[in-house]
């Protein structure tokens, strides 16, 4: 009889799998909305007819085809931090901060890519939220050069400098109103289209309420890992005299808990998008969180299904309750309502 591998190794093989689904999610719906677009309801489709209507249409189609760019790279992060927390997994490491940490990564990944291609918001919304990612892309390269000091080469102050004007030039030509600059800073604050207005510097805590409804309180946990918070630290990392308070598996089982939940939202952001059904990948997700729920506790494999489940999770009696203070101290089955 195969002796029976370790919840950490399971929790290895779960990762695995999970970046693979997702990855395949994300080719066919790409693939799907391309060949595509004339199926109504998408907000790909519902973007892309509002954007026709516009005589900005050809700026308009470089900022959403940019977009496309920024998505890609986005979702490689997510695949490459996925891929060091299966690592660690691997390793028997899953229980440590660094874990914690990497799943802090996916998070703000994931809300930010939840944010910019949220199907329920106005197009000029999208546009909007489009644009203002792009300047930050361009304005943070100065505003991170400028904590070099004296270290910072003049001319590539310049450069970086030339490059926030020329991409404010850009917006401020094709219909978009900036935000005014408060001196002496020069960063844009804001963006907006058509009276939709959106932010520059995203508050990602924010948007993890909005994007990550039931999973708050993992977002709470990983950020005491990423500042190695007094509150977090004893629960997952040994003391000089004093053992970390919670079971390694319980504490890996937070993080792949957390990872799975994000990857089916991430999921039905896909879906809601290109107007392909990726229910199944959500639904495998829910299927691998039930199982490893069931392997870490010794409890039978729950029958609530995918639809019962997320209904339950809108309902504040179903959720944690508040001031939850460390990975480990709630049974995770419990934290995610499946027993």
């Amino acid at each position: 009889m195969r002796a029976q591998i370790g919840f950490q190794e399971y929790a290895a093989k779960i990762v695995a799998q999970e970046r693979q689904d997702l990855r395949h999610a994300f080719l066919e719906s790409t693939d799907y909305a391309a060949g595509n677009l004339e199926v109504h309801g998408s907000g790909l489709r519902n973007v892309v007819e509002w954007m026709e209507t516009r005589a900005e249409f050809p700026a308009l189609r470089v900022i959403f085809e940019q977009g496309l760019e920024d998505a890609v790279r986005l979702l490689n992060s997510i695949d490459a931090h996925t891929e060091a927390i299966e690592l660690l997994f691997r390793s028997g490491r899953g229980h440590t901060p660094a874990a914690s940490t990497l799943l802090r990564a996916v998070h703000e990944a994931v809300v930010v890519l939840c944010y910019l291609y949220d199907s329920e918001v106005p197009p000029a919304q999208s546009v909007a939220r489009l644009a203002a990612y792009k300047i930050d892309s361009v304005q943070g390269n100065e505003s991170t050069l400028a904590e070099f000091g004296r270290d910072a080469s003049p001319k590539d102050l310049k450069r970086v400098q030339e490059s926030t004007d020329g991409i404010k030039a850009f917006f401020a030509e094709n219909g978009f109103v900036l935000g005014a600059t408060k001196e002496p800073s020069r960063l844009c604050p804001s963006v907006s289209f058509e009276g939709e207005r959106a932010q520059v510097r995203l508050k990602t805590t924010e948007l993890a309420k909005t994007y990550l409804p039931d999973e708050t309180y993992g977002w709470v946990i990983a950020s005491g890992a990423v500042h190695s918070k007094p509150w977090f630290l004893p629960s997952t990392v040994d003391g000089f005299t004093e053992d970390a308070m919670a079971h390694p598996d319980e504490s890996a089982a937070t993080v792949l808990f957390s990872l799975l939940y994000a990857a089916g939202v991430l999921a039905n952001t896909l879906r809601a998008h290109s107007g392909f059904d990726t229910t199944s990948a959500e639904r495998r997700a829910f299927t691998r969180l039930k199982a490893a729920v069931a392997r870490l506790d010794g409890t039978p494999f729950s029958p609530i299904d995918l639809e019962t489940y997320k209904a339950r999770g809108k309902s504040s009696a179903q959720r944690p309750p508040d001031g939850h203070v460390g990975a480990g101290l709630i049974r995770p089955g419990r934290e995610y309502g499946l027993l």
